[in-house]
């Protein structure tokens, strides 16, 4: 079982016994996303629990335009900053190194962050990439700002800003399904992170209830339109099933029927113990040609984190499976 990774704790446990630091032949890379090097970087914290789980390398990536921009413009401040920077990385990269008993590379790059992270995970063939977004906004509703991911092929572990350094293991890691291929593509990643985590997996489908306007008091849903919606929610039960028949571990299925699918998962989540979302980056609606389809858009925005966004492989995966 992996226990919580608090860095705040680490520096003052005593330096273990490092284990071999050569590379591992074919061993998968995780890179994180530095905003500051910090022990507070919730970034850190997420990275080194993936890791342990995955029983992969971290690379720690940190773009020095955002330190300046905070700092002098002059060429002295900039070396000043450059400076800082190396010296709390390295400091920040030696107790991750201490808390995974490996090594650990790190790099400062020119230019903002977002700009370095798709060559750079190209570079390393990263197959996760850790990132922090704004906190979640309380609107479940269309309209709020858009979040901007990386662009990379790679899955990308997304972590709320300021949620501090603690990062707990998942004990149900929750994966939303439309009926799409594109979809089911995070069902791999996600019984990988439960099987390794202890956690459960939890399949769910949410069928949009139709809202209807009450033209008198106690006016009620059409009898017609109620048993369309118990035959929808049927069929998602089959198909839910479908895919936990062919999957190991502990598995669980719900079909939930809401006026709002953003709402609904975020209802969930925020019902579940240490839940991790585990989502494709677009579903059935795909055809705009966005690197995030609207309603994956939507759930980055509200869903209170982390989550997992995995872009999908091929373009034609939208469709519906039989």
């Amino acid at each position: 079982m992996t226990r919580p990774t608090d860095l705040r704790r680490l520096e003052e446990r005593p330096a273990a016994e490092p284990r071999s630091h050569r590379r591992l032949a074919g061993a998968e890379r995780i890179l994180v996303c530095l905003e500051r090097a910090s022990l507070d970087d919730p970034c850190l914290a997420h990275g080194l629990m993936m890791a342990r789980i995955l029983d992969a390398e971290l690379m720690l990536l940190m773009a020095l335009s955002d330190r300046r921009a905070k700092g002098a413009r002059r060429a002295e401040g900039e070396e000043l900053c450059l400076y800082e920077a190396q010296t709390q990385l390295q400091r920040v990269r030696k107790l991750a190194e201490k808390a995974l008993k490996a090594s650990v590379r790190a790099r400062i790059a020119e230019g903002r962050l977002a700009e370095n992270v798709s060559s750079c995970a190209r570079e390393i063939d990263a197959k996760l990439v850790v990132t922090a977004i704004p906190g979640p906004s309380p609107n479940t509703s269309r309209g709020a700002a858009s979040i901007d991911l990386p662009v990379t092929d790679a899955p990308a572990l997304v972590v709320r800003a300021g949620s501090g350094p603690l990062a707990v293991p998942p004990k149900r890691v929750i994966v939303p399904l439309d009926g799409s291929k594109r979809a089911e593509r995070a069902v791999p990643l996600a019984t990988r992170i439960a099987q390794a985590s202890g956690a459960e997996v939890l399949l769910v489908h949410v069928v949009r209830e139709t809202i209807i306007r009450r033209t008198a008091r106690g006016a009620r849903l059409p009898a017609d339109m109620r048993s369309a919606s118990v035959r929808v929610a049927a069929v998602a039960h089959r198909y839910l099933g479908s895919i936990k028949g062919a999957l190991p571990g502990v598995l669980r299925v719900q079909v939930i029927r809401h006026v709002n699918v953003v709402q609904a998962l975020v209802e969930l989540t925020s019902a579940s113990h240490s839940p991790l979302v585990v989502l494709s980056a677009h579903g059935t609606g795909s055809g705009s040609g966005e690197p995030i389809g609207s309603v994956a858009q939507d759930l980055l925005t509200h869903l209170p984190g982390p989550f997992i966004v995995i872009h999908p492989d091929h373009p034609d995966d939208g469709e519906y499976v039989d």
